[in-house]
Order: structure tokens, then C-alpha cells, then sequence
């Protein structure tokens, strides 16, 4: 009886006439109750910078539970140490788990992405004027599993999933303020998350899933080994794993070479990837910018980090350092500079493999063979870049890069 009553209470505050802070009020008790999706049609019916953020929250929130929630249908359990990207949730085993075809998890993801997109466009709407939504983030919780009640799991959980420690401090409270910068920060990322889903999906690689969810997954249809007996030996367990999940693992690398089914998702995913280089430009810009320092998300050299324990106070040189980052990453992607391999004297044009692909090889990118239609005579970014980036970031330049998007 709580969580509908919870949602009650926010629809009558939203229901009164708006006042600063309504909106900001509605979005903390929708995201601390589970009342989100009760919470979502009047706020985002408002129409102002703060509603607009607090809805985009909300959509985001509601986004990774739908998400979560198929991937426990079908009794995600990944193995351990084996991290691929959107298969690292913290979900409990499912004792009853439904069948995955290939086909249900491509509509899956699309599914995260058109969430993602509503998150953008809401955030898109935004006027530019200043907001602040307080969360306790520590009280935040999803229901990855669908089944309600206590099965709720803590954002802090997983945070610490992808090795980002919540809190300011061993101890302190995990209460932000977020901001203008915030919601900026926020639209780059459902872009940056956006385009790693058009790129998957532009492709088939449905022999890949076919291979490899038996790891991930306890029912996976068709199943490759129905109906033939395997040996005792087979599941050994070696120093690194089973036999099993290790031959899976060579088979699932030998199997990406995955053909261009939608090319156009190539091309959005390329943009997806612009606009995120464009917002993160913004959303320092606005950090910058700021005179307060109120529980930052993402703090300036001259606010503290109330957010991630693990990734220290921002130094300047750091500011600089990522700013000079996207300036290049950028190049590289327009193909105004080329992407440096082991293999080339030059490098290749990182462009062309949006707007001209071929089969997506990985095994050919690692040895060059499948690169060699892109590369060109050109400037490419040095070995000598990534290092120096790597020491403004004393040497965790991917940590912060998440955090940053």
C-alpha cells in the first residue's frame, strides 16, 4: 500500500498551482518511492526547465528498470569477471526464467533506446535557466526484477558495479544538488549510451548471440548443444574457469564479424556520439561557470566532490586535460585526424567506418586486415597523446571519462 500511496501524494502536489521547487519536490519522492511512472504525465505537462529534468530523471530511471527487468526474465547471470556492456546489473538469479531468442533481445535494447530518446528530448526542451533538484541518491532504489516490495536494489549498488563508489566521503550522506550542469551532463549521456545501441543494433550478429548467450543466459533458443551429451570433462573447472565457458568465450571472439544490417543506425550512432562530445563542451562550460558549491555531481577545481569517493578533487590541469581530450576524440571522429594502429605508419580514417562500412571484424581490427580500406596518408593522433592524458588522470583517464561523459 505504500508505493500507491506515495504516488497519490505526488500527484496532488503536482496537481497545485507550480512553485519553484514543485517539480523538484515530485521528482525526489517519485525516485525515493518508486512512484515514477504514476509521477511522469503531470510533470512532464508543465513544461518548465526544472519539470523538464525532473521528468527527464524519471524517464531515465523507468528506462533502466524496463531494461533491467527483461534482462531478469530471461535470468541474466553474468559470469564472473566477464564484463560486457549493458550485461553488468546487479540482479538476483531467476528461479523461473523465460526463453531468449535473439529476436526479443534486439527489442530489448530497442526498447532502452527509445527511453533514451524521450530523456533527450525532454532535456532538449530546456530554456537554459537555473534549476536544482536535491536527491539522496543513497535513498534512490530500482526494482530491477519487476517483483516489487523489497526486491529494490540501491543506485549506490550499481554504481559500485561499474567500480564508481558513491558518497563524498567514507560515511557522508550521498545528497546532490543537481543542476543546470547536471541536466546538460545528463542529455550527453542518454547520447553517449544511444549510440552504443545504434551501433549494435546496425549490425547482425545474431551467430554471436547464438554462441554466447548460453553464458549469460540459462534458456537461449536455438540451443546449439540440444539433444548431444557432453562430457564429465566438459565442465571442468580450470584455473580461469569451465572448459566450457572458456571454449564459448574463443567461440563468441571467433564469431564477431557481424554484417551491416541497418547502416543508417551507423550514421545516427556517429551523430549520437557528435552531440555527447557537444554536451559534455556545455556542461563544463556551466560547471565553470558556478559560484555555489552545493553538493556537486561534478565538481570545478573550486568545488568539492560530493559524488564519486573514488575519483578525487578536480584540479585544473584535469579541466584542461579532458577538454583537449574531446578536441581530439572529436577530430578523430570527423576524420579531420586519424585513429593511430600498431599496424600503420598513417592511421585510418574512423569516419568512413560510420558512413562506408563493412562487416564489423573484431579480430580483423585487432590484426588490421579489416582497417586497411580505411586507412590514409594524414595526421594521426600520437601514443604520446593517450599517455599524457593518462597522467593528468594519474593514469585512471577511463574512470574519469565515464564520470565526465
Amino acid at each position: 500500500m505504500i508505493r500507491p500511496f506515495a504516488a497519490l501524494l505526488t500527484l496532488l502536489a503536482l496537481a497545485q498551482p507550480a512553485t519553484a521547487g514543485d517539480s523538484a519536490i515530485a521528482t525526489r519522492q517519485a525516485l525515493e518511492t518508486g512512484a515514477g511512472a504514476a509521477t511522469l504525465p503531470a510533470m512532464q505537462a508543465r513544461g518548465d526547465d526544472e519539470s523538464l529534468f525532473g521528468a527527464a530523471m524519471l524517464q531515465f530511471a523507468q528506462g533502466l528498470e524496463r531494461y533491467a527487468q527483461a534482462q531478469f526474465r530471461h535470468g541474466l547471470q553474468p559470469p564472473r569477471g566477464l564484463a560486457l556492456p549493458f550485461l553488468r546489473l546487479p540482479l538476483p538469479p531467476n528461479p523461473a526464467p523465460e526463453e531468449l531468442t535473439y529476436e526479443k533481445q534486439r527489442a530489448t535494447l530497442q526498447a532502452f533506446l527509445d527511453d533514451l530518446r524521450a530523456v533527450d528530448a525532454r532535456l532538449a526542451r530546456m530554456k537554459g535557466g537555473e534549476v536544482k533538484i536535491p536527491l539522496d541518491l543513497d535513498a534512490i532504489s530500482f526494482d530491477l526484477t519487476g517483483a516489487g516490495g523489497g526486491q529494490r536494489v540501491k543506485l549506490g549498488q550499481i554504481l559500485a558495479q561499474i567500480r564508481m563508489t558513491p558518497g563524498g566521503a567514507q560515511g557522508e550522506a550521498f545528497e546532490v544538488g543537481f543542476d543546470r550542469a547536471d541536466a546538460l551532463w545528463l542529455r550527453g549521456y542518454a547520447n553517449l549510451l544511444s549510440a552504443l545501441l545504434q551501433f549494435g543494433l546496425a549490425h547482425d550478429w545474431r551467430t554471436s548471440f547464438e554462441t554466447a548467450a548460453p553464458l549469460f543466459y540459462p534458456r537461449v533458443s536455438p540451443d546449439v548443444f540440444a539433444g548431444v551429451r557432453q562430457s564429465a570433462e566438459a565442465g571442468r573447472a580450470e584455473f580461469v574457469g569451465r572448459r566450457t565457458d572458456i571454449a564459448d568465450m574463443i567461440a563468441f571472439v571467433h564469431s564477431i564479424r557481424w554484417s551491416v544490417a541497418e547502416p543508417e543506425r551507423l550514421k545516427a550512432a556517429h551523430g549520437h556520439l557528435k552531440q555527447a562530445f557537444a554536451l559534455s563542451r556545455e556542461s563544463w562550460a556551466a560547471i565553470l561557470a558556478e559560484t555555489d558549491d552545493d553538493r556537486e555531481w561534478i565538481p570545478s577545481p573550486a568545488q568539492k566532490n560530493a559524488a564519486i569517493r573514488t575519483l578525487g578533487p578536480i584540479t585544473q590541469a584535469q579541466v584542461d586535460g579532458w577538454r583537449a581530450a574531446l578536441d581530439e576524440m572529436e577530430a578523430v571522429l570527423d576524420g579531420r585526424k586519424l585513429m593511430p594502429h600498431w599496424r600503420f605508419a598513417t592511421g585510418f580514417n574512423l569516419k568512413r567506418l560510420f558512413f562506408e562500412p563493412r562487416p564489423f571484424d573484431v579480430v580483423g581490427i585487432a590484426t588490421g586486415h579489416a582497417l586497411a580500406p580505411y586507412v590514409e596518408q594524414g595526421e594521426a593522433i600520437s601514443w604520446d597523446t593517450w599517455n599524457s592524458w593518462q597522467r593528468v588522470f594519474g593514469g585512471n583517464f577511463l574512470s574519469y571519462a565515464a564520470w565526465f561523459n
